[in-house]
């Protein structure tokens, strides 16, 4: 599978109803996995380690397994949450991060999906999130993680005149790709139902596998696409326990 980027979001010292909180113990048993490819004769094969959103878990769970097992992350944060919520991370644990060599992104001030943002509000949006952490953290930030996965053509080119050189998305399937200066990432979303075996039989997909997960991931953007951002968003937050979280609300 050649590089393989994993986006984390939640995680939690006990199970949780929402999908996309991994329990404490299934992060560390994946970082092993990782770890042992690292130092196996896989060693060939790329690892990119992401969480979205800045929640306080990435820092009270995240944080000291990856610094166990060596390894580092991109935390990609919504700004307007920050030092404000309880639940997410402050300036000073995203100081604390850096320091140690993780790097960290922007997702965005409000988490509004970028496809319903025109004109000055997508670029407030994109230039004000990476200007407050550069402020605050006094690093240059070249990656954003889209919020809600949502981008067109005119939301890439908005990404690529804010200055940022990486742009990542949650399509597992899609090749990286150049647009001017920026490069379009995919990563595959780690959910509890994804376990460590779950991830190693990923890394040794066959061909046939993969045009199968390729086919079915384009038959759910069909999906979504004809129910609209809105009907899709309230079907998937019902199927897997996920916070309302849409359009700021």
């Amino acid at each position: 599978m050649g590089s393989t980027v994993l986006m984390y979001h939640e995680l939690s010292p006990v199970p949780s109803r929402s999908l996309y909180v991994l329990t404490e113990s299934q992060f560390q048993q994946h970082l092993t996995l990782i770890s042992e490819l690292r130092q196996s004769a896989a060693a060939g094969l790329g690892f990119s380690i992401t969480f979205d959103d800045g929640h306080l878990s990435n820092f009270k769970y995240g944080f000291p397994a990856l610094t166990k097992n060596s390894l580092e992350a991109i935390f990609f944060v919504i700004t307007g949450r920050l030092s404000r919520r309880s639940d997410f991370m402050t300036w000073e644990q995203l100081r604390e991060l850096v320091t140690a060599g993780n790097e960290v992104g922007s997702h965005g001030r409000s988490h509004r999906p970028l496809t319903h943002l025109c004109g000055p509000a997508l670029f407030d949006e994109l230039r004000d999130s990476k200007r407050e952490i550069e402020d605050h953290l006094g690093v240059a930030v070249e990656s954003l993680s889209l919020p809600h996965g949502r981008w067109n053509r005119r939301v890439l080119e908005a990404c690529v005149k804010s200055g940022y050189t990486r742009v990542y998305t949650s399509n597992p399937w899609a090749q990286p790709f150049e647009r001017a200066s920026t490069r379009i990432i995919g990563r595959w979303g780690m959910r509890q139902t994804v376990q460590a075996e779950d991830l190693k039989r990923w890394l040794e997909m066959t061909p046939l596998r993969a045009r199968a997960g390729r086919a079915r991931y384009t038959v759910k953007e069909m999906v979504k696409k004809a129910m609209g951002d809105r009907l899709y968003h309230a079907a998937w937050r019902t199927l897997t326990h996920a916070p309302l979280d849409f359009d700021d609300s």
